[in-house]
């Protein structure tokens, strides 16, 4: 007598085989955030990535890729300001796209 009859064998390996393809697809999604660059004042996606210890920052993230950097990646990070308003991916919230007082600092 069969405890695992051949069929429960393949449905679980098939499972186990799907999911771990999705586990791997979910790990490929960056973790990009929305954002108006208070430099340029233009709204770009910026990847983020969590600060070292000796860079602690009150968001808790640094900017690890920005789709405005070209040849200078050192910038202020002032986008960060506005992080906890922002959403992951393709969520658009327009408030947190509000352009950049610069007299009031945020």
């Amino acid at each position: 007598m069969n405890i695992f009859p051949l069929d429960w064998v393949l449905a679980l390996m098939v499972l186990l085989i799907v999911g771990g393809l999705l586990y791997q697809l979910m790990m490929h999604v960056p973790y990009e955030r929305l954002v108006r660059c208070p430099v340029e004042n233009a709204i770009t996606y910026i990847e983020v990535r969590p600060a070292p210890a000796e860079q602690a920052t009150p968001s808790g993230v640094v900017v690890h890729h920005c789709g405005l950097w070209g040849g200078s990646r050192e910038c202020s990070q002032g986008c960060l300001a506005r992080f906890d308003e922002t959403q992951r991916g393709f969520r658009i919230d327009q408030q947190a796209l509000r352009k950049f007082d610069l007299k009031s600092g945020g």
